[in-house]
C-alpha cells in the first residue's frame, strides 16, 4: 500500500491514500512517537566500546618510605587504544600515558605516575584502556624540554635542568640550576672496552640523541652511537621524572658479537667534595659542600667509586660480559641543591632499589 505523498490535505484536514486517510492529529502522534522508538531500540541493542583492564601490584620491599617515588612501567600491546586511565582503590590516580619508541616503532605505552609508599607495604593498581575509556588525569605542569643547539635541556619547575647531547661517550653536557653548578660542562665520560687486550673506543660517526617519551612526569631521551669498532653500536637511555632531580641511565648493547663488554663512566662534579665529605656504601657514593650534594648509585651488579679530582666513577662489579645476551650498565645520578641528612624516600638505598611493578598473569579464557 503506498501513499501519494504529493497529494494534499482536504478541506477538514485529512491526507487522502487508496483506502487510507491520515489526520495531521495522526501525524503529529507519529512524529512525537518516532524519536522515543528509536531511543527504544538505541537502549535494546547498544554497541558499547571495548574498555580492557590489566592490573599490576606495586610492591615496595626493601623496607623504605617513599614519598611521590617515580614509577615507570610499560603497558605491553594496548593496540589502538587512545584513551588511558590509572586507577587505584578506585580512584583515578594522576598518570602519563605515552607510546613507547622501539627500534624506530611504537609497540607499546609507558606509563608514568608518582606512588607515596611505607616500609614493605604493596598497592594494586589497574590500567584502563580501549575506546570507551575515559581519559585519566595528568598534570599540567612539570619537565620541559627545550632544545638547544644539538642537545636537549630538561628543565624541572624550580629551576635545576640536565642537558643531553647527541656523543654517547659523553652524554650529560651540564646539570645544575643557573646560580648553582653540579656537573662540569661536558662532564660525562663513558669508555667502552672491546677486545683483548681493552682499548677504549670511540665512534667513527657522530652519534643522536632523540626524545623517545616528553610529558610532564617524565622524559626520556636516547643517545645513539654511531657505527663503533667492527660496525658495532650501543646507546644510552636517559629518564628523568618530575619528583626527584635525577637521571636514570641504561647504557646497553645487544650485539652478540661483542663478546668482551666492559663499559665505564666517569662523572666530574663542579665543586670540592672534601669541604663536605663523601658517603658511599654497596653500589652507591654521595659527595656534597654546604651547599649541594650529587649522589651516583648503580643497580644490580655495578659499583660505584670516588676518584682523585672530584670525579665518581662506576663500572660492573663482575668485569666484562663474555656471553651473546644483552648487556647493560644502569645507573643514576641524583642532584640536591641543598646539601643535608637524606630521607628514606630519597636516600641512595631508595635511589637504586625502586619499588617494583609486578603485573598480574592474564587470565585464561572461559
Amino acid at each position: 500500500m503506498s501513499i501519494n505523498s504529493h497529494a494534499n490535505p482536504d478541506e477538514r484536514g485529512r491526507w487522502p491514500g487508496l483506502g487510507v486517510e491520515f489526520a495531521r492529529r495522526d501525524l503529529l502522534k507519529l512524529a512525537l512517537v518516532a524519536p522515543a522508538w528509536r531511543a527504544v531500540v538505541a537502549v535494546a541493542s547498544p554497541v558499547d566500546p571495548p574498555i580492557t583492564v590489566r592490573a599490576f601490584r606495586l610492591v615496595e620491599a626493601d623496607g623504605l618510605r617513599r614519598s611521590s617515588y617515580p614509577i615507570h612501567a610499560t603497558v605491553a600491546g594496548p593496540g589502538r587504544a587512545s584513551r588511558f586511565r590509572l586507577v587505584c582503590d578506585g580512584r583515578p590516580v594522576e598518570a602519563q600515558f605515552r607510546p613507547a619508541v622501539r627500534d624506530g616503532e611504537k609497540h607499546d605505552v609507558a606509563l608514568d605516575f608518582e606512588a607515596t609508599l611505607g616500609p614493605f607495604e604493596s598497592r594494586r593498581y589497574e590500567v584502563h584502556h580501549g575506546l570507551g575509556v575515559e581519559s585519566g588525569p595528568e598534570p599540567r605542569s612539570g619537565l620541559k624540554v627545550e632544545r638547544a643547539g644539538d642537545a636537549y635541556r630538561v628543565a624541572w619547575p624550580g629551576g635545576m635542568a640536565f642537558a643531553v647531547g647527541p656523543d654517547l661517550l659523553a652524554p650529560f653536557r651540564e646539570g645544575g640550576s643557573a646560580r648553582l653548578s653540579f656537573l662540569k660542562p661536558a662532564a660525562s665520560a663513558i669508555s667502552i672496552r672491546a677486545g683483548e687486550p681493552p682499548a677504549g673506543v670511540r665512534p667513527a660517526l657522530p652519534g643522536r640523541a632523540t626524545i623517545t617519551r616528553e610529558g610532564p612526569l617524565a622524559v626520556g631521551i636516547r643517545v645513539e652511537s654511531g657505527p663503533i669498532e667492527g660496525g658495532r653500536a650501543a646507546s644510552i637511555d636517559l629518564t628523568f621524572a618530575r619528583s626527584q632531580t635525577w637521571a636514570e641511565a641504561v647504557l646497553a648493547t645487544s650485539d652478540p658479537g661483542w663478546d668482551r663488554w666492559d663499559p665505564q663512566v666517569s662523572l666530574a662534579l663542579a665543586f670540592d667534595p672534601t669541604l663536605g665529605g663523601a658517603q658511599s656504601g654497596p653500589g652507591w657514593a654521595r659527595l656534597a659542600d654546604p651547599t649541594r650534594s650529587v649522589t651516583v648509585g648503580a643497580m644490580g651488579t655495578g659499583r660505584v667509586s670516588v676518584e682523585a679530582g672530584g670525579r665518581v666513577a662506576i663500572r660492573r662489579e663482575d668485569g666484562p660480559r663474555r656471553d651473546h645476551g644483552p648487556k647493560t650498565l644502569e645507573f643514576r645520578v641524583h642532584l640536591e641543591p641543598k646539601a643535608g641528612p637524606s630521607g628514606s624516600s630519597t636516600g641512595p638505598e631508595s635511589l637504586i632499589r625502586p619499588p617494583r611493578v609486578e603485573w598480574d598473569r592474564p587470565k585464561p579464557s572461559p
